[in-house]
């Protein structure tokens, strides 16, 4: 199976809620998304945050680590057919509302930090922000 990198991140705000996305597919997940060329992790994270959920207001506090998890790909829908490589970064952040950008994009919400584990689509994704959750004392 092929693997693809991409970037994102976790978004806390000062309720004790973090960001989530609802994908087109009704998958909810951290916002994120694919590298155009010449961009770091780190500038991928901040534009896909913004473009995923309006926030332009991030302030960085670490790299989180790579999650792995299986994923779609723009002309396959039906099952995962990628890899993805994820280098997620944590963010704090003042702005209340979440406007997404992109259509690919039906949803963002702020969801509290204690509900974030039930939402979550992806098993990966549970129990990658548990263990971040653990480590970050959150």
């Amino acid at each position: 199976m092929q693997s693809i990198e991409q970037s994102g991140g976790i978004i806390l705000n000062p309720k004790g809620q973090i960001a989530i996305i609802t994908s087109t597919k009704g998958l909810k997940t951290f916002p994120k998304g694919s590298c155009e060329p010449g961009e770091t992790y780190l500038e991928t994270a901040k534009r896909e945050i913004y473009e995923e959920t309006g926030i332009k207001d991030i302030r960085l506090r670490s790299k989180l680590g790579i999650l792995v998890r299986p994923g779609y790909t723009a002309d396959n829908h039906s099952e995962p057919s990628v890899i993805k490589n994820i280098h997620v970064f944590f963010f704090t952040s003042n702005t209340d509302e979440l406007q997404p950008q992109m259509p690919d994009v039906l949803d963002a919400e702020w969801v509290s930090i204690n509900k974030v584990k039930k939402v979550l689509s992806w098993p990966e994704e549970r129990e990658f922000f548990e263990k971040q959750r653990a480590r970050l004392k959150l």
